[in-house]
């Protein structure tokens, strides 16, 4: 897995939709209470507010990384 740089530019990408634009995912990997809902939810509203449709999925036990 390749991991994204942490520079406002990467933010501001996702912020602007340029994600959905370029038809990419976006995955939030973390431990407990590390804001990775808070994140999506916001990604998630912006890009409702662009007019794009929104869906949440969670991962099952059986394929998380412990």
């Amino acid at each position: 897995m390749r991991r994204l740089p942490r520079t406002k530019k990467t933010h501001s990408g996702h912020l602007s939709g340029e994600y959905i634009q370029q038809k990419r995912n976006v995955i939030f990997i973390g431990n407990s209470g590390t804001g990775k809902s808070h994140l999506s939810i916001a990604l998630g509203e912006e890009a409702i507010n662009q007019g794009y449709t929104v869906k949440y999925y969670t991962v099952p036990p059986a394929y998380r990384m412990n």
